[in-house]
């Protein structure tokens, strides 16, 4: 450490009565001992300097050495000299009155000042140190870094050991003037040789206490050709051992004991540090030599001047500051072992004494840093966290990255280009997608994950851009995590078809948070339950329908062909190409969003014959534009009609690409089982499957639907083989009855009996072989069914003209009608056949007149206004009429279009009874309809009660759809004990169907709309037939209905 003193004004005199008043002789200190040295021994140092006669005159008493004009003088240190070693330190005061060309001092092993100018060592055989000078530079002496100045006063405290080393005999004083050799006054004061106490630095490695010794304290260089270190000042070990002090221009390494430290991935260099007085730059250092640079081993910590040969922290120290750095050098360089641990404060200013700073408490440790847990190919991946700088140069590598205790998720904080490397390498196919979760909590340029087969960022389409502030040529995900809307802190998902953007065999998973502001420490992010996965195949199921054919698609035999999921676009014009269907993990369904039109590869090519089927479930849970499902040669649609249209609200411009006529249409809500007979269509060799869910509007992004239980086989019947006739029993011979009993059947047994009954009925739709059974089960009741005409003994004009509301069943007297017969009189008719029935149950066939067309709903409705009673009972109010659509009825109305307006009771009382039926012909509901209209209508409406009569323009009974919007309607359901025989009969193949009928009842069902939608829970009705019912039963108020029929024709219908 260096001291500068005021220097007071002395005369000295080199006169001998001034020398006689003192005792010439000076004590110097080696190592705690006296070395005196005498005036009267005193020799010249290098001859040819020397002045003659003049001697450096030792002052006892001020215990000095005072040279005044050219002396070169040097002073033996006893007998056996003083060793001077890598600790040794010489130490004093120097004063300087009047400059000279030089003054310096002296260590020697002889009287010769020698230097080898031309050694790699600049101090080789230099044993002399100027303080001052005023000439040009000397090769052959040492300078202290601070030379004094006339008038100044300095403590020197110079680490010879560190300059040379061996046994020095002399003590040399020099004060060169060549010019005019009495000039120069100096003296030299308090002189010391000591050998400093190896004081240890104490450090922990890996919890253990390492004790490094401060001597030596080596040269830490930047080549051997140029030494950056003055040595002219050593650092100071605090009396703890805890930290380290540096003063002046230093550059020093101490060496580690032992083996050093193993420095992996892991590794963190922990440390407090502290300036006093900040110079150009300050840094630490692990290192495996001694040399600084290159390649990088050390650390800028503060500073006034720019250093590209170390690592800069972030968070720089200022003068008068401490800081706590947690450095995680691991990232920076792993794989080394560290012999040395290195300090420096550089300062190269002409004063190379100014500079102070302190390192305490260091640190080196291993983190425990957990894996990182992804899902790849279904098996949990567990990815060893020793982090790799992706793109040299890009990542700051001070912010580790931070992976939960649960693997789970990994937290990206500040600049972070990163890499971790996979236990073994992922091939991604055109199938692979990449699933995981992302929040963005503080905004960077930009945010992205990646998978790279190397750490050069050769490639910038291997990335994927989550956020971002700044553009870069990376694949962008949607939305943007920053995008308006989302906000920070809004975990969002993504699912990314990764192995349509590129495939082949990567060997990282990459993160990157890219800031290149600042102290590049903003920026804030979490990626989590990182998935890699192959996209589920297809399965079509080939099994023909000669082999056991199970209906439960579930199981997965042989036969079954598996589409790999490498979803192309079809007509390209078309397809929304990111969006991509999802398969299910069992392979059996497949579902899609929004717009898209996708073709998957068969696995073998498919030959179309005459018995080719295709088979499959499909549920439409949103309706969009179109839905179809295809079999195509290539992926163009010019090749004809290939597409089945299954539903879908557009019913225009479907061009030469859809097949849609006789095919089922699903509603949204519903799931339907499709069979189709491809031959009827086309014909050839086909390559693709393909799916279209077009969506040309709201965004391409509404509708959802799903295939399922998809096959494509070669219809054979199992009835064909059958040689006896048979018979089976049903209390209903619905489809699902009649089926399930040929499932049953020994030949058919195990088989999925609706393609059997498609290839035995040779039809080509599902439901033609529905109409079939229909039609087998239809005819048990259609050979004794009673026409309608015979319930009335009337023509079929009068049943037409009374179901309107009209005849005299309606408008007859109870006195007398024309004839002289009473209503009921006329009408006993209805009573006969009542009785008739009661003793021997038949069926009654539904009436053949207009307003029973259609029935689409499954459900009819009569509406009286008026009751023939003779007592004068009025009409049972039950119901509200709100409005009567003429053209929904226009042969009941007379009139093409028009309307009439009721309104919330304001028709008088009105009496409406209802009546609905399961959508199979084979339910006795269905069955029997005919039977409870005839109940309804004319039994217990006319005959009974006297019911007659309908509201103005509209039909007295009819289907519902033709019938006025009411409130609501009376609900009468039949029900029947009976049994349905089938008979097969083998040699015609033929199916008959006979019916035992015990009893037909009518019971009341309460409120029709309530009713039916027991019909939708018994799944004899779908909600959507439920919710267009309720357009016709609208409820306790006509209000909304109103409202809504007026503002379809301009007006406004006023409401409370």
């Amino acid at each position: 450490m260096l001291f500068n003193v005021p220097l007071k004004a002395v005369a000295l005199f080199a006169c001998a009565t001034t020398a006689s008043a003192n005792t010439h002789t000076l004590d110097v200190k080696v190592n705690g001992n006296i070395a005196t040295l005498d005036e009267a021994d005193q020799m010249d140092y290098d001859q040819s300097q020397n002045q003659n006669g003049a001697t450096v005159i030792l002052d006892g008493d001020m215990q000095k050495a005072i040279l005044n004009g050219n002396m070169w003088k040097a002073f033996a240190l006893g007998v056996d000299g003083v060793e001077v070693n890598e600790s040794t330190v010489l130490r004093f005061k120097f004063a300087l009155t009047e400059a000279a060309e030089f003054q310096a001092i002296c260590l020697d092993e002889n009287l010769e000042l020698s230097a080898d100018s031309g050694a790699a060592d600049f101090a080789s055989g230099r044993r002399c140190f100027a303080l001052a000078n005023t000439q040009s530079w000397l090769s052959n002496l040492i300078y202290a870094p601070h030379l004094v100045d006339p008038g100044e006063s300095m403590t020197f405290e110079i680490p010879v050991g560190h300059y040379f080393t061996g046994n020095m005999k002399y003590l040399a004083l020099l004060q060169d003037n060549d010019a005019d050799r009495m000039v120069g006054l100096s003296e030299f004061s308090d002189i010391e040789i000591v050998d400093e106490e190896t004081a240890m630095l104490e450090i922990e490695v890996e919890g253990q206490q390492v004790s490094i010794p401060a001597h030596p304290q080596l040269d830490y260089y930047i080549n051997e050709q140029f030494d950056q270190d003055s040595r002219f000042w050593i650092m100071h070990v605090s009396e703890s051992g805890s930290s380290i002090q540096m003063s002046g221009n230093q550059f020093k390494a101490l060496k580690i004991p032992g083996d050093g430290i193993a420095i992996t991935s892991d590794t963190v260099l922990d440390f407090e540090f502290s300036v006093q007085a900040l110079e150009e730059f300050h840094g630490i250092c692990l290192d495996e030599d001694l040399q600084l640079y290159p390649p990088i081993r050390c650390f800028r910590l503060a500073g006034t001047q720019v250093q590209d040969k170390m690592y800069k922290v972030l968070d720089e120290t200022k003068a008068g500051e401490s800081h706590h750095y947690q450095i995680p050098i691991g990232l920076f360089y792993p794989g080394i072992t560290a012999r040395y641990l290195a300090f420096v404060q550089d300062n190269d200013k002409s004063d190379k004494s100014t500079g102070k700073s302190t390192f305490s408490n260091i640190k080196v440790y291993d983190v425990e840093r957990p894996p990182l847990k992804i899902s790849v190919f279904g098996s949990e991946m567990s990815i060893e966290n020793k982090q790799l700088e992706y793109n040299e140069d890009e990542d700051t590598l001070f912010h580790p990255l931070e992976v939960s205790p649960s693997g789970a998720s990994v937290t990206l904080e500040g600049n972070i280009h990163r890499a971790l490397k996979f236990p073994s390498p992922v091939t991604i196919t055109e199938a692979t997608e990449l699933d995981f979760e992302f929040t963005l909590n503080t905004l960077t340029d930009y945010h992205a994950i990646c998978l790279e087969e190397d750490l050069t960022y050769s490639n910038s389409k291997r990335c994927f851009m989550v956020a971002h502030e700044q553009g870069k040529s990376f694949y962008y995900l949607k939305p943007q995590a920053n995008e308006a809307g989302v906000g920070l802190g809004v975990k969002m998902s993504y699912n990314v078809p990764v192995g349509l953007k590129y495939k082949g065999t990567f060997n990282y998973l990459v993160f990157l948070q890219d800031n290149d502001e600042g102290n590049k420490s903003g920026g804030n992010s979490t990626f989590e339950n990182i998935v890699i996965r192959e996209r589920p195949e297809l399965k079509i199921s080939r099994v023909s329908s000669n082999t056991a054919q199970i209906a439960d698609a579930s199981s997965q035999g042989s036969n079954d062909m598996l589409i790999f999921n490498h979803q192309l676009s079809y007509e390209d014009r078309q397809d929304t190409d990111d969006n991509l269907m999802v398969v299910s993990d069992d392979s059996n369904s497949i579902s899609m969003r929004g717009n898209l039109w996708k073709a998957m590869a068969l696995t073998e090519s498919l030959d179309i014959t005459d018995d080719t089927v295709l088979q499959f479930d499909f549920l439409l849970t949103e309706e969009t534009e179109i839905h179809a499902i295809c079999l195509e040669e290539d992926l163009y649609d010019d090749n004809g009609a290939r597409c089945f249209k299954v539903a879908g609200s557009q019913t225009e411009n479907l061009g030469n690409v859809f097949i849609y006529r006789d095919i089922h249409e699903t509603h949204e809500g519903e799931q339907y089982s499709y069979m189709i007979r491809l031959s009827e269509f086309f014909k050839g060799t086909m390559n693709y499957i393909v799916f279209i869910h077009d969506n040309d509007s709201s965004g391409k992004t509404t509708g959802e639907s799903t295939y399922s239980n998809i096959k494509v086989f070669e219809a054979e019947s199992c009835l064909a083989a059958i040689n006896q006739d048979f018979e089976f029993s049903t209390e209903e011979c619905t489809a699902e009855s009649f089926t399930t009993q040929i499932e049953m059947v020994d030949e058919c047994s195990g088989r999925d009996p609706w393609p059997e009954l498609l290839a035995f009925f040779d039809v080509n739709l599902e439901h033609q072989v529905r109409d079939r059974i229909g039609k087998i089960c239809g005819s048990a009741y259609s050979v004794n069914n009673l026409a309608f005409n015979e319930v009335t003994g009337k023509e079929s004009q009068f049943n037409g003209e009374y179901l309107d509301g009209g005849t005299v069943w309606n408008y007859g007297h109870e006195t007398k009608l024309d004839g002289g017969q009473t209503l009921f009189q006329a009408a006993n008719k209805v009573q006969e056949v009542r009785s008739m029935l009661d003793i021997q149950p038949r069926g009654i066939a539904w009436p053949d007149v207009h307003n029973f067309h259609g029935c689409e709903l499954r459900a009819a409705m009569c509406c009286f206004v008026s009751r023939r009673e003779p007592n004068g009972v009025e009409l049972e109010d039950n119901s509200d009429a709100c409005y009567m659509d003429f053209k929904k009825a226009r042969q009941s109305s007379h009139v093409r279009d028009g309307y009439s307006i009721y309104g919330n009771g304001a028709e008088g009382n009105l009496n409406c009874q209802g009546i609905a039926w399961g959508n199979d012909p084979g339910h006795a509901d269905s069955a029997f309809k005919g039977n409870n209209l005839f109940h309804v209508a004319m039994k217990n409406g006319l005959y009974d009660n006297g019911f007659a009569e309908e509201l103005p323009g509209a039909p007295l009974c009819g289907c519902i759809e033709q019938m006025p919007v009411v409130t609501k309607a009376a609900c009468t359901k039949v029900e029947a004990d009976q049994m349905v025989t089938v008979k097969y009969t083998a040699a015609t193949a033929s199916f008959s169907a006979k019916v035992a009928i015990t009893k037909i009842s009518h019971v009341a069902c309460g409120n029709l709309s309530d009713y039916y939608g027991h019909l939708v829970a018994e799944g004899k009705a779908t909600a959507r037939e439920k919710a267009l019912l309720d357009d016709h039963l609208v409820g306790d108020s006509c209000d909304t209905a109103l409202g809504n029929f007026l503002e379809s024709k301009g007006f406004v219908w006023p409401t409370a």
